[in-house]
């Protein structure tokens, strides 16, 4: 239900009508410059306007020249390398997943969910990128006109609402532009992979007197596709295999579990299909030529279905070869901004864009396994496969396991547009007691996501295909003869004989067993905001100042559709049939904020200020919110500040998590009861003897792949809280000029947390209770118990849910230093460097992880998952840069530490082996180096007034991707060396 907003309407009507007299009959004061400045700057902490060092909230800014000498357009590239920001959600990460991620960009500050990241662009909400989610894809900003980027730390719900859990990434764009400017860039990697292009172009000007500025933008960029065998050591398609020195797997013998080995695959499948022989054990598989050949041994043992083959099986097949690790891009777009001084204290202003990106990906084809027998009298059988096929054929159980790989895997093209348009008035008035600054806007954003796969299969149609035999013209589908039943779950469309075996099939055939759907995203987001800022010091002053204060309210509307494929709903397609997922919600919310500055210029008291911030939400959804905020600021001389904070933030459900309706799927599992798995907990292997949907123990079970799952949304999901702590101090000696130094101690604890509870740990919390199966658990997954099939005993389904039950943790230093100075000076004393004058500027942003926990039951502090110092989450982050200008010259240096990782579960509840995981239990600490060049030219080039050009090199040092990380991590460079240029010109 929609509320009336009315209120919303009249408030609005109100700071119209009170700004319009004001401005009137008010007479011009005199302006301070420096004052007039601060008041246009845009803080990402706080409503009230002041230097990013002087309130209590730590910000890290990354600017337009670095976003520049990073070498691409990828928003979520660069926010990425940020020490406290997680790197799974970029379009890297988000690569092969074959569904809703394709391409999407979002912000995860401290890595704990996109979701809990809110990113504003101009201080402003912007609409969510994919169905069901508020979270910002970062495609959908036009680089080329940022100006820079501010990130704060800690639950900033009471500043600026929902979703700010974490942090607020606040992107700010370039306005009042003069001029005309064209850029043009273009990088490339070893191998030629990863290339990258992007060119822009920008207009604008003063129109009436000065009193207006238009600019208009237009972009475009692209990226190539990279598969994972085009990277060196993604081609060797490494993986495990059990240790067979350590059978049993047991703890604390000092054995590794597991081998690293090259060429991890399957010889029970593969794009030209395997068959085997039951009484010899035989599989057989056949070359690109045809020819039939035994599958070779395997060198190592992954799985049931998986091994190592030491160097590359052409009868195998190996997932790796299949994988996008990044998808092929183009996005083009315009951008437009403007403003209008209405009266001398009322301006009128507009943000207009709409953007495009398109990303093409594809993942592994369609495989049966196990699932199809083929007939004795199929017409492809040549009498060679029958002999070695053997008693398996009369039988009827000569399966032949295939991957469609003449389908060229099932491809996915995703295209994602976004329109956005915020219009608004600013201005000031005089309301006697104060001089009052306002802002009210609506804000209209819609982004529509198209999907279109390729290659699915119809498991109907194929089947009946497959049932192929000899015709009276020809080979013929069994089910067109006369008086033979048609097939269960065809489409009626005329049936093309389809051959398991080689891989030689027509466009007919192939065209017959696969089908073509679409999907459709459409979000929208309404949003009417109003701002208020005064000081009172015409009515009060503090011995440290006026007081600062801040408020507004903020009316928003979010709604959501996942429109999905007529096709697909009919339940023929091998995709899991998904409702439409539609919902919305809408939410009021009320806001003040108060910055009393308490001391200043007193001995031992320069400046002390205390702020607090309150907001009051009210949910269509989920009910009231409350998110609250207070700081302080205490410089007791000039050089040094201590600062702090400590809030409450919220996180309301959001569509997904909310309304989404029972949703087929499917989720990859282990099965804890295997006997490479088995001894993996001290209750699993007594806990999977009571479980009688299994077999036998020991159990070989062959889930370590897809199962079908069902997930759905909870109403009566509240909102989650967190609780942000921060605290720390910073240095602006006198005696070094342009030093800045600040150490900031952070803590975030989330608790109700909105998850539903990862498979895994739904299966492996069965077996691994202390007292016996865990029925709660065990009750949400089945396992087969149909004797007569293959997969008799294996889990084949599983249930889930959204859940306030969880509770997330984080803590940490963060580290920045910058410094900027002149060598002129000393550089003229000393004869032989007088070549480094110049201007000299460093950068320096660390985070120190102290802990990062995860409870998937809040109530069980025991069951804790410990990711501190794992693969994605390392102890140790770390930035810089160096930059030397000197005329029009300038030179850079960047580099990024990742510390040492560990590439197991490192936390004993869950991992009793920790280090014996693997026999390579740790990825060690890596430096990559970062050079650029940029020359200034002034006038006389292209008839520009200025001509910049740029070169640079990332990685420089060619540092590999390392060998034990595979194409999981994006937390390492996945290209070694590459080179990147550009121009920008401006007129």
């Amino acid at each position: 239900m929609k509320r009336n907003h009315l209120f919303g309407t009249t408030v609005l009507a109100g700071f119209i009508a009170m700004s319009a007299p004001a401005a009137v009959h008010a007479a011009p004061a005199a302006q301070d410059p420096e004052a007039t400045e601060l008041g246009e700057v845009v803080v990402t902490g706080s409503r009230i306007a002041r230097p990013n060092l002087e309130q209590p909230a730590p910000v890290s800014t990354i600017t337009e020249q670095a976003i520049i000498n990073s070498g691409t357009t990828n928003l979520g590239d660069i926010l990425a390398e940020l020490p406290g920001m997680g790197r799974t959600n970029t379009v890297r990460a988000n690569a092969d997943s074959g569904g809703d991620l394709v391409g999407l960009n979002q912000a995860n500050l401290r890595s704990l969910g996109a979701a809990r990241t809110l990113t504003l662009v101009n201080g402003k909400r912007h609409v969510g990128g994919s169905a069901g989610s508020t979270a910002v894809d970062l495609n959908a900003v036009p680089t080329a006109l940022v100006k820079s980027i501010e990130v704060v730390t800690g639950g900033a719900s009471a500043i600026y609402g929902s979703d700010a859990v974490s942090g607020v990434v606040n992107i700010i764009l370039r306005d009042d532009f003069e001029g005309a400017q064209i850029g043009a860039s273009y990088g490339i990697g070893d191998g030629s992979l990863n290339e990258r292009w992007a060119i822009d172009a920008t207009i604008g000007g003063n129109f009436a007197g000065g009193r207006g500025n238009v600019a208009f933008s237009l972009f475009a960029d692209g990226t190539s596709r990279v598969m994972a065998t085009e990277v060196p050591e993604l081609a060797l398609r490494a993986g495990t295999v059990l240790n067979p020195d350590d059978p049993t797997g047991l703890p604390g013998n000092g054995k590794p579990n597991r081998l690293w080995a090259n060429y991890i695959g399957s010889d029970w499948i593969d794009e030209r299909g395997v068959f085997f022989n039951g009484v010899t054990g035989e599989a057989f598989g056949f070359k690109a030529d045809g020819t039939l050949v035994n599958q070779p041994a395997r060198t190592g043992e992954n799985s049931a279905a998986f091994g190592s083959f030491g160097e590359y099986c052409d009868t195998c097949f190996f997932p790796d070869d299949w994988i996008v690790v990044i998808p092929k891009s183009e996005r083009v777009g315009f951008n437009t901004v403007a403003h209008y001084d209405l009266l001398p204290n009322v301006r009128a202003y507009v943000d207009a864009k709409y953007i495009t990106s398109k990303f093409d990906d594809n993942y592994q084809p369609s495989f049966r396994f196990f699932s199809d027998s083929v007939a004795e009298d199929n017409a492809f059988l040549t009498p060679e496969m029958r002999a070695a096929a053997g008693a398996d054929l009369a039988a009827g159980n000569m399966f032949v396991n295939r991957f469609l790989g003449d389908t060229n895997g099932r491809a996915s093209s995703v295209e994602r547009t976004t329109m956005r348009i915020v219009g608004g008035l600013q201005g000031d008035f005089d309301a006697r007691f104060a001089e009052i600054d306002w802002d009210l806007s609506y804000n209209y954003g819609r982004t529509t996501n198209h999907f279109k796969s390729f290659g699915t299969l119809i498991p109907g149609n194929y089947a009946a295909a497959l049932d192929a035999v000899q015709g009276p013209d020809g080979i013929v589908c069994r089910s067109s003869l006369p008086g033979e039943d048609p097939v269960a779950g065809t489409t009626g469309a005329p049936c093309v004989p389809y051959n398991p075996f080689i891989a030689q099939n027509t466009p007919e055939a192939l065209a017959y067993v696969t089908h073509d759907s679409q999907r459709e995203h459409k979000l929208t987001q309404k949003v009417v905001s109003g701002i208020i800022s005064f000081d009172t010091s015409r009515f009060l002053n503090l011995p440290g100042g006026a007081i600062g204060v801040a408020g507004g309210f903020e009316f928003r509307e979010e709604s959501s559709a996942n429109i999905n494929d007529a096709f697909v709903k009919t339940g023929l397609s091998e995709s899991a049939p998904q409702p439409d997922a539609i919902g919305g919600f809408d939410v009021s919310e009320y806001f003040a904020e108060v910055n009393l500055p308490l001391l200043a210029d007193m001995p031992f008291a320069y400046r002390l200020s205390v702020d607090g911030a309150y907001r009051l939400a009210d949910y269509s959804h989920s009910g009231e919110a409350e998110a609250w905020k207070v700081g302080f600021l205490y410089a007791p001389i000039r050089d040094v500040s201590f600062r702090g904070t400590y809030g409450k933030a919220v996180r309301a459900p959001n569509i997904t998590e909310a309304f989404l309706p029972i949703t087929a799927g499917f989720e990859d599992v282990s099965d804890p009861c295997d006997v490479a798995r088995i001894n993996g907990n001290p209750n699993r292997a007594a806990n999977c003897a009571l479980d009688t949907e299994i077999p036998q123990l020991p159990w070989n079970s062959s889930t370590n792949a897809s199962i079908k799952a069902e997930t759905g949304g909870n109403p009566n999901l509240k909102p989650e809280t967190s609780e942000s702590f921060t605290a720390g101090v910073v240095l602006q000696p006198r005696w070094v000029s342009g030093l800045a130094l600040t150490i900031d101690y952070f803590s975030i604890e989330i608790e109700d947390a909105i998850a539903q509870i990862a498979p895994q740990t739904i299966i492996n919390n069965c077996y691994d209770s202390p007292g016996g199966l865990a029925e709660q658990f065990c009750s949400m997954f089945d396992r087969n118990t149909d004797p007569n099939s293959n997969f008799f005993g294996n889990i084949s389904m599983l249930r889930n849910q959204f859940v306030n039950t969880s509770k997330l943790e984080t803590s940490g230093w963060d580290i920045n230093l910058s410094y900027a100075a002149s060598l002129d000076n000393w550089a003229e004393k000393v004869s032989f460097l007088n070549w480094a004058q110049g201007d000299l500027g460093i950068n320096m942003k660390a985070t120190h992880l102290e802990k990062y926990n995860t409870f998937q039951f809040q109530d069980r502090p025991d069951v804790i998952n410990m990711n501190r110092g794992e693969l994605g989450n390392p102890v140790w982050r770390l930035t810089s840069s160096v930059n030397w200008t000197r005329g029009p010259l300038q030179l850079g240096w960047e580099a990024r530490f990742e510390d040492e990782v560990a590439t197991y579960e490192t936390t004993r509840t869950l991992n009793p082996s920790a280090a014996e995981s693997t026999n390579i239990p740790y990825i060690g600490a890596k430096v990559y180096h970062d050079f650029i060049a940029r020359l200034r030219l002034e006038g006389g080039v292209l008839y520009a007034n200025d001509t910049e050009l740029y070169i640079g090199i990332n990685n420089a040092f060619d540092v590999r991707l390392p060998y034990s990380v595979g194409f999981d991590s994006s937390q390492y460079e996945l290209f070694g060396r590459q080179i990147f240029g550009g121009v920008r010109i401006s007129f």
